[in-house]
């Protein structure tokens, strides 16, 4: 017989176990099992105000605050980042880091900034950062030390922003920036954060058979309000059964509320059991919300823009929201280019029954490419794959909806475009897959070469019949004529007309038009180089052609070019065809402020003005100090100045072109005006010589003169006293 106490110990040992969070039995949910930072955004291409203008922020994708101390950030400045006990990141919050202050003329952002350190210098072509916790264990990285995975800095300054998914996708929305900013990115907002990957729902067992039967074939009431399948569990006791019915649409599972419509009285048969109600075990997809079954369709997709942005038109129905397409995206042929999210509803365009999505950077490949509209689900409601697309042309779909055509390049038209295959109702599941033919023809069927490609075959045949007269030779001009055409078709057409300002919005190798103010005298640069620039002072490298000699400095011209964007910044390149001339207008350019300790790419080649302190001089250079500053002062023969007649200590104002390539500025003044000296260097005291040489002692050409003509008397007199010894030696 066992003991009582015995059986207390192993009775109180076995309800221990059941209640105590054993390891195997312990599940910590997906999202809030650990709480650590993430990194969220990253601005390593700069803003439109300044290239230094970089900033990054982590986020907090949990439910409580958390606190940063002992985490390191390593790879955004040159030394670590050390956060300590008084830095925190709200729940479902940020914790910013940037170059300037969100107060700073250089800053584009309108929220506040929880770091501010100038040291931030993220890398544009090797990005690597790296977070770690207190105990050394890295935590997250950003990019792989190559190229960003995503943002861009041309044409338009992009974050990149950390996807649910954990991959990293360039921003299409803007948010917390100044008035005016035309960047994208969210500073100081979490953009993946309150939308967890929530795991599926969960479906309950199927209910054990009751043993109950009906003697009724009166139907289970449903109310036809509502979308969702309804669960309805027999509920009761052995002699009732109640029906349930729920008006509610919301899309997560439902608890339903109980409430009684009728009450059918059953008899009790326990010979046979119920058959099982086919709503009475919802499946997942059965459980599909409403907004999964929206009928998006692609209309326009525009991927080869000579200027401006590509984009995607697409097919709704009246009255859809674009709420209702989160979960939605479009990809491309390698990755996801756009989601449906909040922090990207911004970004669409929208009128009626037509969503145009603008991306600021180049997806779509011109050389051919495929876009997938995906579902939540991750099934493709729609594809497309086009062949090579010439330059502002697009693909629209045909009038009957069931083939694409190519086609100019066409704004957003109010009326409605048939859809292929409306859904009039939600039903469970999901159409197949649409995917359409191209149909390859152009608007313009007739071909100029083709009829004048016969009469040639014409002439050829018809030219052996004449004799040796003056027919041949009228056949050899018709021949030559259309050499002419052909040559003159070949010509390019004009570039565009563009502005000095508009360049850092354009793609790299784009042919464009410019009219400025030439800043430089040939011989200030290079040779067949000069600088134009606009009333503002802003500046702009041009690299000449030898065809042609610099144009005169303070002429207005207009010239066409290639730009060109290398390690050296934003340039314009002229080929052996391309020309200057002169137009109409004189506009004077006033000196702008540029900060030299971190100049942006709008600030090479700019005019500004300098008050500083020679440091030394040397042979056509000299160096200032300004404020702590160094900076280089070329001074061409062409300008008429000498650098000998600076000294050390004189303090000087300067004008000229600033060149910010290099690590030290340079600067480039123009004329001899645009050197001015306002305080000479300070003599020293004066006072009494201090010398071991007599007070008599000569110096200079008289005293090598006085010198000389001591020397010869004392030689003469030396002579003389010799010659009477000897007189006085033979005397005696």
């Amino acid at each position: 017989m066992i003991p009582r106490s015995v059986g207390r110990f192993f009775r109180t040992l076995f309800c221990s176990a059941l209640l105590s969070p054993l390891p195997f039995s312990y599940a910590p949910t997906a999202v809030h099992a650990t709480q650590m930072p993430i990194i969220g955004e990253v601005m390593w291409a700069g803003s439109s105000l300044s290239s230094a203008d970089e900033w990054l922020e982590l986020w907090n994708d949990s439910d409580e605050p958390l606190a940063l101390a002992g985490y390191v950030l390593r790879g955004t400045s040159p030394s670590d980042i050390v956060f300590d006990e008084t830095q925190t990141i709200l729940a479902h919050g940020t914790f910013l880091i940037a170059n300037y202050a969100y107060d700073d003329i250089k800053s584009v952002i309108a929220t506040s900034v929880q770091l501010v350190t100038t040291a931030v210098s993220l890398s544009n072509s090797q990005l690597k950062i790296e977070l770690f916790s207190p105990d050394g264990t890295l935590v997250d990285t950003a990019g792989d030390g190559t190229t960003p995975p995503a943002g861009s800095s041309l044409p338009t300054k992009t974050s990149m922003i950390r996807a649910i998914d954990g991959s990293w996708i360039s921003a299409t929305s803007s948010m917390n920036l100044d008035n005016g900013i035309t960047d994208f990115a969210t500073p100081g907002f979490c953009d993946a954060c309150g939308t967890p990957v929530t795991p599926a729902p969960t479906v309950d067992p199927e209910p054990e058979p009751v043993a109950e039967t009906t003697t009724t074939t009166e139907p289970i009431i449903e109310t036809p309000t509502s979308t969702e399948p309804v669960l309805e569990p027999l509920v009761g006791t052995s002699s009732t059964t109640e029906t349930i019915t729920s008006t509610s649409t919301e899309t997560a599972p439902i608890e339903p509320i109980v409430e009684t419509t009728s009450t059918i009285e059953l008899p009790i048969q326990a010979a046979a059991p119920i058959e099982p109600v086919v709503t009475a075990a919802p499946t997942l997809q059965e459980s599909v919300p409403t907004p999964l079954l929206l009928s998006l369709r692609l209309r326009t997709i525009f991927p080869a823009p000579s200027s401006g942005q590509e984009y995607i038109d697409i097919d709704v129905e009246a009255g859809t929201n674009p709420l209702q397409a989160l979960g939605w995206s479009i990809k491309d042929g390698t990755s996801i280019i756009f989601r449906f999210q909040e922090s990207t509803l911004a970004g669409i365009t929208i009128d009626r029954m037509i969503w145009r999505i603008t991306f600021a950077s180049a997806h779509l490949n011109n050389g051919g490419d495929s876009v997938e509209l995906i579902r939540p689900d991750g099934s493709v409601a729609e594809r497309m794959t086009y062949p090579t697309t010439d330059r502002d042309k697009s693909w629209i779909k045909n009038v009957d909806g069931n083939a694409w055509i190519i086609d100019p390049p066409n704004r957003i038209v109010s009326t409605p475009a048939p859809t292929v295959s409306p859904i009039a109702t939600p039903t469970p599941g999901y159409p197949p897959t649409i995917e359409l033919p191209i149909i390859e023809t152009t608007l313009t069927e007739p071909i100029e070469t083709v009829p004048i490609a016969k009469p040639e075959t014409k002439i050829k045949a018809t030219s052996p019949k004449p004799t040796a007269s003056a027919k041949p030779k009228t056949t050899t001009t018709v021949k030559k004529t259309p050499v002419k055409k052909v040559t003159t078709t070949k010509v390019d057409p004009a570039p565009p007309l563009v502005t000095i300002d508009m360049l850092t919005q354009l793609e790299p190798e784009i042919r464009v038009t410019l009219e400025g103010t030439v800043g430089t005298l040939p011989g200030i640069l290079s040779k067949n180089q000069f600088t134009l620039h606009t009333p503002d002072g802003r500046g702009l490298l041009v690299r000449g052609t030898s065809k042609q000699t610099s144009p005169e400095f303070g002429s207005h011209i207009r010239l066409t070019g290639t730009l060109s964007l290398n390690d050296d910044g934003l340039s314009l390149k002229m080929l052996s065809k391309d020309k200057w001339v002169h137009v109409d207008g004189n506009e004077s350019i006033q000196p702008r402020i540029v900060d030299l300790l971190a100049p942006s790419q709008e600030d090479a080649w700019s005019l500004i003005q300098v008050t500083g302190t020679v440091i030394d001089t040397a042979s056509g250079r000299a160096s200032l100090e300004l404020g702590g500053i160094p900076i280089t002062v070329k001074i061409r023969p062409v300008t008429g100045y000498r650098a000998e007649r600076l000294s050390k200590g004189d303090t000087v104002r300067m004008t000229g072109i600033v060149d910010t390539r290099g690590e030290e500025p340079l600067l480039y003044p123009r004329q001899t005006s645009e050197i001015e000296i306002i305080t000479h260097a300070k003599l020293a005291p004066a006072g009494p010589m201090k010398t071991t040489w007599p007070a008599w002692t000569p110096f200079g050409a008289a005293g090598i003169t006085i010198a000389v003509t001591e020397g010869y008397k004392r030689l003469r007199r030396l002579t003389k006293e010799r010659k009477l010894k000897k007189l006085a030696a033979l005397a005696q």
